[in-house]
């Protein structure tokens, strides 16, 4: 009995004590000033939910605190060295402060509250910020050098790939700290790290090149080929020209179309092939892009991408074209001449429109018996009307093309294409308007039926 009432007492006096609001301490009341210590200070009414005034007091504390921390950009740092890409060094200078307090470390919490109010102060020591700040862009740095020594040793092996891999991960390495001097020393040296990252991207990438076998293909019109263009990527040194094994490539039509193997990986011998087949014959002149693979590297920084643009530069990748040409078909051309008042016009139109369609897909002769198409083109061109201003004349003329292509041994038509509404205004005559739409006329020829022909069988 009498332990219970030894406990029932403990429980009323910690009750009390447990009611009575605690005293406010001074930096509630005041401000602390000390000069050792980066401060932030927030206090919320107790309204809502404990949890959310509770974190966001917290969350304001530290943002203040972390608006003390002022952040200097070093003249050793890769932006000074960088500062001509204007648009990341603002981005990240408007980062700075954000990362701060993202990355803070070693702080202290006070909290106190009474019935309305909750309070949070937070305090980071100075010289604890900075020997922890220092740390950190020493570990950086370390590590970035051993990704830099790692990017060398795979470029004596001939692994130039593995060697870029390398330098983008010595560049990871140091993301938080762009701001810094960089520079390192080791016992192989003083490099400055951002520097040294970004030259060795560069020279690599212009010491890689990569050669087609075979540089032009020639096939049949039916473009039922089967080729397996084969490319030789070579790593440039003082030395010589060495096989680069482990780089990856893709491949692309970009001017024509047909079925491709996309991608390949050179070999031991620096050797790095593809398949085609099934291309489309539309396009005489066809062409296949071979170019460096930067993509896997790239998806290393998918959070970073304003940084890997930055470390590329403007350095080109490395690139071949391999040309396939498919053997022209035999067609007949004839198109009518433009008359106007009894005059020809614009006689360079045919010209330039027969021109631009040997130069792609036909071989013209007059025997149409034994050609394969039998292309036909009617341009036309009429007067319209002339408005007249203060001191001047315009002159408007319509104008507009009908070509079609028929297969001479069925008589199909198995191409047609109209161009209408056509103007063309000059002031001075009719003759200055005639042209003008002339040109029009032959501009939205290549617009329109090149890229139509493009994805035609013929």
């Amino acid at each position: 009995m009498r332990r219970t009432n030894i406990l029932l007492m403990i429980m009323i006096l910690l009750g009390g004590q447990l009611m009575a609001a605690p005293r406010k301490p001074a930096w509630v009341k005041q401000r602390p000033n000390n000069p050792d210590y980066y401060m932030g200070i927030a206090f919320s009414k107790k309204t809502g939910s404990t949890i959310d005034y509770m974190q966001d007091t917290r969350t304001r504390a530290l943002r203040e605190l972390s608006s003390e921390i002022e952040v200097t950009i070093s003249s050793n740092s890769i932006l000074q060295q960088l500062e001509s890409n204007n648009d990341f060094y603002q981005s990240y200078e408007s980062k700075i402060n954000s990362s701060v307090l993202q990355t803070l470390e070693g702080y202290e919490l006070e909290t106190w509250e009474d019935k309305k109010e909750y309070w949070v102060m937070a305090r980071l020591s100075k010289t604890k910020h900075k020997l922890q700040k220092e740390m950190k862009l020493d570990r950086a740095k370390m590590t970035a050098s051993v990704h830099i020594e790692e990017a060398q040793k795979h470029l004596a092996n001939q692994r130039p790939y593995a060697a870029l891999e390398s330098y983008f991960k010595a560049a990871l390495s140091i993301k938080d700290h762009l701001e810094a001097d960089l520079t390192h020393r080791s016992v192989n040296g003083t490099q400055n790290i951002g520097v040294a990252v970004q030259n060795g991207i560069t020279t690599t990438l212009q010491n890689l090149t990569i050669e087609p076998e075979q540089k032009t293909y020639q096939i049949g019109r039916t473009g039922i080929a089967n080729l397996k263009p084969t490319a030789q990527i070579y790593q440039n040194t003082p030395e010589g020209n060495f096989a680069a094994e482990g780089v990856p490539v893709t491949f692309k039509f970009i001017a024509g179309s047909g079925n491709l193997q996309e991608k390949g990986v050179s070999d031991h011998n620096g050797a790095v092939s593809t398949s085609i087949n099934n291309i489309r014959t539309g396009l005489k002149n066809q062409q296949v892009l071979i170019e460096l693979d930067i993509n896997p590297i790239e998806e290393l920084f998918k959070q970073n991408e304003a940084l890997f643009k930055l470390f590329l530069g403007k350095t080109p990748l490395p690139q071949a074209i391999i040309k396939i040409e498919l053997e022209k078909v035999l067609a007949s051309f004839s198109m009518e001449e433009i008359i106007v008042d009894d005059q020809k016009v614009c006689e360079s139109l045919q010209r330039d429109v027969k021109a631009i369609l040997s130069q792609n897909f036909f071989t013209f002769t007059q025997d149409e018996p034994h050609s394969k198409y039998a292309i036909s083109i009617n341009p036309t061109v009429t007067k319209g009307e002339t408005k007249t201003g203060n001191g001047y004349t315009v002159y408007i003329v319509y104008g507009g093309l009908n070509m079609t292509i028929v297969d001479v041994s069925t008589g199909h038509e198995v191409f047609t294409h109209n161009i209408s509404g056509v103007r063309g205004f000059q002031p001075g005559s009719y003759s200055h308007a005639i042209t003008a739409a002339c040109r029009t006329i032959l501009s939205r020829f290549q617009e329109e039926v090149i890229p139509a022909l493009e994805q035609l069988d013929l």
